[in-house]
């Protein structure tokens, strides 16, 4: 077993003898071994003592606490950060703007070509004017609009053949079919991947070079998951063209399209599944924005 979920109402959660405890109503309570878990994910209702969420974080387990509101999520993750200069290095060079626009550059680049890799994996044909496009990246002063010019023709694409689930396009607050729900939902989870990985690296998470920095934004993550944004977007796609997951594992709520319990059991699941093996890719991106702001710094010199 990799992740618990446990969604039940009336569910209690504490450590008994130094063994978790899943308690239901008014059962006994059940004893689940610390063996194998790696993950743990709660629904709204479930109540959890500080003494065991204080134990996941020494057994570095993660916690993930679904909330009554579309992606309202709140996630605990064992942090780890080095003691080292390569936040002052960040900030140097993260303050130069010239530089800042230029690793922009790069990274939209890389995320076109992800996104145009996706359109062939589909067997959809790609315009070669899409590629014009990409290269204007270069020279287009505004670099926000040439990205959503890129995004715009990729999302229509998708939609010939997501339309059968509702998807019109990319719809984020609230998300309006169960393509977009979880377009948002993996966008979201995704983060404490990073939030671990880059903190292992000793770097800032609010200072980023692409994203504008701002309170309470980790500017950072936000850069840096566009190299692998389309890679959830895709892997997304195929659980619904394998039918892991139907239209009759969402309910559309005044908080727009989410999961039910049926479907949250089967995708956390496979989320885990997921991760096991792309935080081997988030961990080499993040190994990679190091070694790039070790090197801008030496070439600073």
């Amino acid at each position: 077993m990799s992740a618990l979920i446990l969604i039940e109402k009336e569910t209690k959660l504490f450590l008994r003898e130094g063994q978790i405890c899943c308690k239901i109503a008014s059962d006994v309570g059940r004893i689940f071994p610390w063996k194998g878990i790696q993950h743990i994910v709660l629904g709204n209702s479930v109540e959890i003592s500080t003494q065991l969420i204080l134990k996941l974080a020494e057994k570095e387990i993660s916690l993930l606490v679904h909330g009554t509101k579309n992606n309202e999520l709140a996630s605990i993750v064992p942090l780890k950060a080095p003691t080292s200069a390569i936040k002052l290095q960040q900030y140097q060079v993260f303050a130069d703007k010239e530089c800042c626009k230029r690793l922009s550059i790069i990274l939209l680049t890389i995320k076109a070509n992800m996104q145009f890799n996706n359109l062939k994996k589909l067997n959809m044909g790609i315009d070669p004017m899409l590629f014009s496009e990409r290269d204007q990246l270069k020279t287009n002063s505004n670099l926000m609009l040439q990205e959503a010019k890129i995004s715009k023709y990729y999302w229509q694409k998708l939609t010939s053949i997501l339309n059968m689930w509702g998807f019109k396009g990319r719809v984020r607050r609230p998300p309006t079919d169960p393509i977009n729900a979880l377009f948002s939902l993996t966008s979201t989870m995704v983060d404490s991947l990073y939030n671990q990985a880059l903190l292992k690296q000793g770097l800032d998470l609010g200072m980023g070079f692409h994203h504008q920095t701002g309170y309470r934004r980790q500017s950072l993550i936000c850069d840096l998951k566009e190299l692998s944004r389309s890679d959830l977007e895709y892997w997304v796609i195929s659980l619904f063209l394998k039918e892991t997951l139907t239209q009759a594992h969402f309910d559309n709520t005044p908080q727009g399209c989410r999961l039910n319990r049926a479907g949250q059991t089967l995708f956390y699941k496979a989320w885990y599944t997921f991760t096991d093996r792309h935080k081997v890719h988030v961990h080499h991106i993040c190994t990679l924005a190091k070694k790039i702001i070790l090197r801008e710094v030496k070439n600073a010199k």
